[in-house]
């Protein structure tokens, strides 16, 4: 349990906290995540998926959804952390991506970020790959 927040928190003190930087590319061939149709997108994730950078994600994901995207990734590899509202808006994502009939893979995901996908159970409802 942390106490006091991540400020207080040695094991957090470098991680840096700067709201997350999402880069958009369309998958080719030879790409990890094959979409039915032809319709994939990928996404970097760069920085810390907060509410803003949560709310942002939600949007452009939601958005690619929205016009029939059949597969997305999303690439951890530059996330420095998730929090619980983070957390929150990855799970509207993934609602999304279910209602949507689209395949979504986590990709690239730092091991830390792994464990904690896995305790909440996130990894269950998305394919997780570790970085």
């Amino acid at each position: 349990i942390i106490q006091g927040g991540l400020d207080s928190d040695p094991r957090y003190r470098d991680i840096p906290t700067r709201d997350l930087v999402i880069q958009q590319t369309a998958l080719g061939n030879g790409e990890t995540l094959p979409a039915p149709g032809g319709s994939a997108a990928q996404l970097f994730l760069n920085g810390y998926l907060n509410e803003s950078g949560g709310e942002l994600l939600d949007q452009a994901c939601q958005q690619l959804l929205g016009r029939g995207l059949r597969a997305l990734q999303l690439d951890f590899a530059e996330t420095s952390m998730v929090n619980s509202i983070g957390i929150s808006y990855l799970l509207d994502i993934i609602e999304g991506a279910h209602r949507g009939d689209a395949r979504l893979e986590f990709a690239r995901v730092p091991e830390h970020i792994v464990e904690l996908f896995e305790l909440l159970g996130i990894s269950s409802r998305v394919a997780v790959r570790q970085l």
